[in-house]
């Protein structure tokens, strides 16, 4: 489960989840719906991301810069994430889509992950909380 919050000429997402894991891959899918106004692209292709980190917090903001690069880079939005953290280390499966406005619609341009309140618990349940720059 995710929703998003409001915070000055930014946005935030509250993520809870079973697992670490499971809310890593919340994070990545609730990006994608803020690139695109709430739609998620099909499932049809498959990439494959690494990320390590020192701290569980660098390690969410490594992941959701990375896929803002994927998205800068070739439009590529996840649609379905699934992530592993061990270590240190991130090891993501996401499979989507380059981005299309008129099947997938547009929300806002994200610029950037902030650290400004970054919130990273384990729990059960895990919880995330992170700004997107606009």
């Amino acid at each position: 489960m995710h929703r998003t919050f409001e915070h000055t000429a930014d946005i935030g997402l509250a993520i809870e989840a079973e697992s670490l894991d499971a809310a890593f891959g919340e994070a990545a899918l609730a990006l994608a719906e803020v690139v695109t106004g709430g739609a998620l692209p099909p499932a049809q292709e498959e990439r494959t991301l690494a990320v390590e980190a020192g701290t569980r917090e660098q390690l969410l903001v490594r992941f959701l810069s990375r896929l803002l690069v994927e998205f800068d880079g070739d439009g590529f939005l996840p649609g379905a994430a699934e992530v592993t953290l061990a270590d240190g280390r991130l090891a993501a499966t996401l499979c989507g889509a380059a981005w299309d406005a008129e099947r997938d619609g547009y929300g806002v341009e994200v610029k950037a992950i902030s650290y400004h309140e970054l919130q990273v618990e384990p729990g059960p349940p895990a919880q995330l909380r992170v700004i997107l720059d606009l």
